[in-house]
């Protein structure tokens, strides 16, 4: 678990250094010949054969939920291009976005009630101990998606640092979640159960956000930046506490309540990122509007023409 979240983390930072040095097309194409060894080390790591108990007889490409799956893909598509600003033709359908987003919201949980081989179980999502994991999970990589998607761009815009600098700044909140999830694993093996771990994971990762919201409230100054390192420990604590908790909880169905863990966390992060940008180009337009209370028309619109580079 610490290597997975270690990776996460080193991604961010590698990427910043790698486009400063040689350039943010070699970002993209470096991953290539990593996946490519990924998949030599899955050819000969992963077991040739599951456990039983994981393994539905008959299931097929056939037997596949594509429905569930296109149902998924189209509400989530139309959240993201919902939340999207700059483009005229997306500012002016909004709501239909968001209408579409919802009605197949429902038609994936209509489907995945019916589906004999639902891509979703409900009877996993509702199960005791395991609803509460995947809430948590979905709580957490939406809130960490969206501190992650807006620090890049204040260090770049207000406090005028390269991608290098950047990922500088950012480092020790990686460190931090490794350091977070190897305290998880000691103290899982001693006397601390996960729901206890959990606990201390999110206090830790609230109070540190607390100092933030107070300390960064007229902008990040200095070191202040680091702040996030505490909170990258608690969240590194909490997220390994859940996984052992999935671990345990899920014991028969673990292949199906790991595929919907890793979903929820794609999904949290769809919308932890939309959400967000949505929210704070919605925030600057009301406050620009009300200091711009009382100009001429022609002058807002000079205004507005001005800013949209930034927007975007």
């Amino acid at each position: 678990m610490a290597a997975e979240i270690f990776g996460q983390g080193c991604g961010g930072p590698i990427g910043g250094l790698i486009t400063d040095t040689i350039g943010w097309r070699w970002a993209l194409l470096g991953q290539a010949p990593i996946g490519f060894l990924c998949l030599i080390l899955a050819y000969f790591q992963l077991p040739q054969e599951p456990k039983k108990h994981d393994v539905k007889p008959g299931l097929d490409l056939w037997s596949f939920d594509y429905l569930g799956l296109g149902a998924f893909v189209i509400s989530a598509t139309s959240f993201v291009l919902g939340t999207t600003n700059g483009s005229p033709m997306l500012d002016d359908n909004k709501s239909a976005l968001f209408t579409i987003s919802g009605i197949f919201l429902g038609i994936l949980i209509f489907i995945e009630k019916l589906s004999p081989r639902p891509m979703i179980p409900a009877s996993i999502i509702t199960a005791p101990g395991l609803r509460h994991i995947f809430l948590g999970q979905f709580t957490f990589f939406a809130f960490v998606s969206t501190f992650l998607t807006n620090l890049p761009p204040y260090l770049s815009q207000i406090d005028h640092l390269n991608s290098s600098q950047i990922a500088l700044r950012i480092w020790p909140s990686c460190i931090g979640l490794v350091i977070g999830a190897m305290i998880a694993g000691k103290t899982m093996r001693t006397t601390i159960k996960y729901r206890q771990l959990s606990l201390i994971g999110i206090g830790i990762a609230v109070a540190s956000l607390i100092v933030m919201i107070i300390r960064w409230n007229d902008g990040i100054q200095g070191v202040e930046v680091y702040y996030g390192f505490p909170m990258s420990v608690g969240c590194g604590i909490f997220l390994s506490a859940q996984f052992l908790a999935l671990t345990v909880r899920s014991a028969e169905q673990f292949a199906n309540a790991t595929a919907i863990y890793c979903l929820v966390q794609q999904f949290s992060q769809i919308v932890g990122t939309s959400g967000s940008t949505a929210a704070l180009h919605q925030l600057f337009r009301l406050r620009l509007n009300a200091n711009l209370d009382g100009t001429a028309l022609s002058d807002k619109a000079k205004v507005g023409y001005a800013i949209q580079p930034v927007q975007h």
